[in-house]
């Protein structure tokens, strides 16, 4: 028998050892891989599903930041628009000059914000620096960059001599203010009378100062009497009749009333400049010693208002009426009484004001139930001219229904609606669109503060004319891609940028009303800021009891602002107001009050307002 014959012969059926295992690796192996498999189309899915979750988010967390920038506009005002358009993308794109600001010129910023530039040596912010300008001279020879406003906390100031203009009040230029100085001396001399070493009797030789500090005295209250002395003839007396002669008494504000003059000024001051309710007063007095309540003070305003003030504010009425050049406005506030309706109002507190550059600068605020067109018809009945205002179609019928008057639109809401439009759209294909419409509208605000420099002494014709070649083709430009981008239809109809673009177009024609004029401002800025006191003192006092309170609110907010608007201290006017009005009878005839207007040459000196321009000039003396 051969030897391949002495094997078992194989079936065909059976399977090696060595094939069996690899047919479960390969079957391992694919289970492996359709697991995997399943495993990423469930990942995939699942990435898939959160990539949705995430669009979501970011279209809730767009709509959230709406909703909550349109509250804080409900809440504190849109008064300012800082760094929302910090780098477009023009070749003006970081001029500090842009118009970045409803309000350009007025600080808006907390004093800490607004004084990092002060900052001295090891970051410690110098007493009393009084600077002229923020930034070091320009016409810096050497080149080196100077330190300006946005150096910053706790870097050390370049060494180098004090920059002109600083007036920093060491206890030597304190002394020059001329308030009244208190000498205080620590030891007695009785304490140092024997030498500590020898009991020798010692001898004072001289003083030295240990410090200077200024100091704060609270207001004080006092009485004060008015007598009058009475005066007998003996001469011209006989056994029944004596000749008695009294001097005429001088007329009170109110009669059979403690109120003076002094002390109501200081509280119309406090409430109507300084925005502190009168229950907070009230606080202040009962503090002091004096109980008086706010219910007192109240009737004490609204008497003297009324029996005094009142002709007063009806001659600026008239007075603004005849001018030609307008700027009006209106904001809500609550009353809560008012006739006919079962509970509080949302009434109307309308301002109106000249220009910002009228000699004689007038500030009116009317109080009215609601915000129909009837009440400014009403107000400003007679006037004709340019009347600036905002976007509310209530003044198109001011306007159209009284012949002579035009309106004048403000370019500052219109590029409002743009910033608020840029912000929702940060980064899409609207973005380049609005800023460069943005940039157009500022360069229109850069032209209109080099007219101001330019002009001086303001040249309303020279003024219209560099308008005409600057302004103008900026301003045709802006409406131009307004329109193509309108006619395009690539901006969504009910987006931000859209409806931007339709109140712009709305109101070309008005807005470009001050092209034609130079008396006319580009802007309703005017207004705005004349309209900011009432809206901090809202804020403080929530709302008005009654419809007379708030009338005779509106009087009062009258007095004060154009006397602020006048370079006068409303304090310091209010009380030589209050001293003078009570002895000019008639006061139907309205030209009697001429005299007592802020503007008038009676006015003492001490009324008018003192700025800083006014230490440094009393300091360098």
């Amino acid at each position: 028998m051969s030897a391949d014959a002495s094997k078992p012969e194989q079936k065909s059926g059976d399977i090696s050892p060595i094939a069996a295992a690899m047919n479960t690796a390969g079957q391992t192996e694919k289970d492996n891989y359709e697991s995997l498999l399943e495993s990423n189309q469930k990942m995939a899915e699942r990435i898939k599903k959160l990539e949705s979750l995430l669009k979501r988010a970011v279209i809730e967390h767009e709509r959230e930041r709406d909703v909550i920038a349109y509250l804080k506009q409900i809440a504190f005002g849109k008064s300012s628009e800082s760094r929302i358009v910090k780098k477009l993308n023009n070749p003006r794109a970081d001029d500090m000059s842009r118009q970045e600001s409803l309000f350009p010129g007025d600080d808006v910023f907390n004093e800490i914000e607004s004084t990092v530039h002060g900052l001295g040596k090891d970051g410690i912010t110098s007493e009393f620096d009084l600077s002229e300008q923020d930034n070091s001279d320009d016409n810096n020879n050497d080149g080196e960059q100077q330190s300006g406003t946005d150096q910053s906390i706790g870097k050390k100031r370049r060494k180098g001599k004090r920059r002109p203009g600083i007036v920093t009040m060491n206890s030597a230029e304190l002394e020059k203010l001329g308030l009244e100085v208190i000498d205080e001396v620590i030891n007695k001399e009785e304490e140092f009378s024997a030498c500590p070493k020898c009991g020798t009797q010692m001898i004072a030789i001289g003083r030295e100062v240990v410090s200077t500090t200024l100091e704060y005295t609270p207001a004080h209250y006092s009485l004060k009497k008015t007598w009058k002395i009475v005066y007998k003839c003996n001469n011209c007396s006989n056994e029944d009749k004596s000749l008695i002669v009294r001097p005429q008494s001088p007329l009170p504000l109110l009669i059979h009333s403690v109120v003076s003059a002094s002390l109501l000024s200081h509280v119309i001051e406090q409430k109507f400049c300084y925005s502190m309710p009168l229950y907070r007063q009230e606080l202040q007095m009962i503090d002091a010693g004096i109980p008086l309540t706010r219910k007192v003070l109240s009737d004490w305003c609204s008497k003297v208002y009324l029996n005094q003030v009142a002709p007063l504010v009806e001659l600026l009425r008239q007075k603004l009426i005849k001018n030609h050049y307008i700027h009006a406005d209106e904001t809500p506030i609550e009353v809560i009484k008012v006739k006919g309706s079962p509970g509080p109002k949302q009434c109307y507190m309308w301002v109106y004001a000249t220009t910002k550059w009228n000699p004689h600068r007038i500030v009116c605020y009317d109080f009215k139930p609601g915000r129909k067109a009837e009440y400014p018809k009403e107000f400003l009945k007679g006037f004709t001219g340019k009347l600036h205002v905002d976007g509310y179609s209530g003044y198109e019928s001011v306007v159209a229904d009284e012949p002579g008057r035009d309106m004048c639109s403000c370019l500052t809401h219109i590029r409002r609606n743009f910033v608020i439009a840029l912000r929702v759209n940060t980064k899409n294909a609207e973005t380049k669109i609005i800023e460069r419409l943005i940039g157009l509208l500022d360069d229109a605000f850069t032209f209109e503060r080099e007219y101001e420099e330019h002009a001086g002494e303001r040249n309303p014709e020279e003024v219209r004319k560099m308008r005409q070649e600057k302004t103008k083709p900026v301003l045709e430009k802006f409406f131009e891609i307004c329109k193509r981008v309108q006619a395009s239809n690539i901006v969504l109809p009910q987006g931000r940028l859209a409806k931007a673009i339709n109140y712009a177009l709305e109101r070309e024609n008005e807005a470009k009303t001050f092209l034609d004029d130079g008396n006319c401002d580009i802007d309703n800025n005017t207004a705005e800021n004349h309209i900011r006191p009432f809206v901090i003192s809202r804020k403080n006092s929530l709302f008005n009891f009654t419809e007379a309170g708030a009338e005779v609110s509106a009087g009062w907010f009258t007095i004060v602002q154009t006397a602020k608007a006048n370079g006068l201290n409303p304090g310091r006017y209010l009380k030589w107001l209050l001293s003078v009005l009570p002895s000019i009878r008639p006061k139907s005839v309205l030209s009697n009050l001429e005299k007592l207007l802020p503007w008038s040459p009676e006015v003492p000196v001490e009324c008018f307002a003192r700025d800083i321009e006014d230490i440094r000039l009393q300091n360098s003396k």
